[in-house]
């Protein structure tokens, strides 16, 4: 699937795994349809706090709801940078360098 980050010009092919139905209506009870960031009530898209493409799951703990801005927002930086979402740690990732023909 192609995911682009808006504002940015950014695409990358990443397979998307999506939260279940329920794990999506749990997490905007929980918020009360408030977004974690800016806290603007609102209807909420559930993020990953871990990308997926970092090795972060669809459960529960792994998601976080936010609002449209702020959802693309992370999605450019998750992108982009070694910038975790905040209280989350991960490592950053490690470039593979290329081996040496002998």
């Amino acid at each position: 699937m192609i995911h682009e980050v808006f504002g940015l010009g950014i695409v990358a092919t990443i397979p998307i795994v999506a939260f279940a139905k329920e794990i999506k209506e749990r997490i905007r009870q929980e918020q009360n349809g408030r977004c974690d960031l800016c806290n603007i009530e609102t209807n909420l898209e559930i993020h990953h706090k871990i990308p997926e493409s970092r090795g972060g799951s669809s459960r529960r703990e792994n998601g976080v709801g936010l609002c449209t801005r702020d959802h693309e927002q992370w999605d450019a930086i998750s992108l982009t940078s070694n910038l975790a979402y905040p209280g989350v740690e991960y490592r950053p990732i490690k470039r593979r360098k290329k081996r040496r023909r002998r």
